[in-house]
């Protein structure tokens, strides 16, 4: 059975396969499940035996990557540990891509969480193409976790992985008036932001290279809480871990560059492997041109928005400064 998501009508998708990963690493779709079907998809994907059906009009553009103009469709093939991992993509750059992958690949993927060589974790692959897909529909992901107060103001924490952004969120939301949109990732057009929900992660116990994690549900943690979208004044808060507390307010230009600078860095969005064949698709695309373009789209969206350079020691301090600020 076919399960259909239609995520704030920015982009629709069929799949074979469920896209509620119960990680941190990635949006759990199930919120944006649709019981209605569609004409057309911005992205569909199968589940196969296999995705190799090379013919002499695939050109080999490197190891285990090829690629035909004829077909619209590039294929990887690799071995993993003796294990072959195939997928294939028709049409990443028109309506209606289609991403086929072996049922090798999909087991590999409940053990395998972050990259290895070029072989990425499937739900790595699939946020891969629908960021390429959101880029086609003039939309983007934004790294950060975003809250709402008093329905008026808009605050975005955003920072390289272990900065704190979760813990603040979280610590937020004790706050009368203060309404959940993301904690770690979600989604903009048009100068305006989206909810992208994903499993927000703690971790409850260390064992030296060991940790414990507990996922949970934000939809049901904050539960009346949550808000879908947001188009108004925002402040934009990006930290980082430091030896004091400091917080000062930044030029619109200067925080704007910035932000794109670090969502261009922390989330690496694109695959090697897909992007490689742009070029081979539509002369002179290539990554650089990707990454352009969502610069692009945050620029325009985060602008006007106000910036703070954020240095904590402890995490309790930017609370009561967006406490007492807003």
């Amino acid at each position: 059975m076919d399960n259909i998501y239609s995520i704030h009508d920015l982009i629709k998708i069929k799949s074979e396969i469920e896209l509620g990963l119960k990680n941190s690493f990635t949006p759990t779709f199930n919120h944006f499940i649709s019981s209605e079907s569609f004409d057309e998809y911005d992205l569909i994907i199968k589940c196969s035996h296999s995705s190799r059906v090379l013919d002499t009009s695939y050109n080999h553009i490197s190891q285990g990557l090829y690629y035909s103009s004829e077909h619209d469709q590039f294929i990887s093939s690799l071995s993993f540990f003796g294990l072959n991992i195939e997928y294939g993509l028709k049409g990443i750059l028109s309506k209606n891509t289609v991403l086929t992958f072996n049922k090798t690949y999909k087991t590999i993927s409940k053990y395998l969480k972050v990259p290895i060589s070029s072989v990425h974790p499937l739900f790595m692959l699939i946020k891969n193409i629908i960021q390429i897909k959101l880029l086609q529909n003039n939309a983007s992901f934004v790294v950060g976790g975003a809250l709402v107060y008093k329905k008026n103001t808009g605050i975005i924490i955003t920072g390289m992985i272990g900065s704190g952004k979760t813990s603040a969120i979280m610590d937020l939301m004790h706050i009368d008036g203060m309404e959940y949109l993301s904690d770690d990732i979600f989604l903009s057009k048009n100068k305006k932001i989206y909810n992208l929900p994903s499993m927000i992660s703690s971790r409850k116990l260390n064992f030296g290279a060991f940790d414990y994690h507990v996922h949970s549900d934000p939809v049901k943690l904050f539960p009346k809480k949550v808000v879908t979208s947001f188009e108004k004044e925002m402040s934009i808060f990006i930290i980082q871990r430091g030896n004091e507390n400091k917080i000062s307010s930044i030029a619109s230009d200067v925080g704007v560059n910035n932000f794109c600078c670090l969502n261009s860095k922390v989330f690496p969005f694109f695959s090697e492997r897909v992007i490689s064949s742009f070029p081979f698709i539509y002369d002179g695309y290539t990554l650089i041109d990707a990454l352009k373009q969502q610069s692009t789209l945050l620029s325009n969206t985060f602008l006007s928005a106000n910036f703070y350079s954020v240095q904590l020691k402890d995490q309790s301090y930017l609370v009561k400064y967006i406490y007492e600020k807003y």
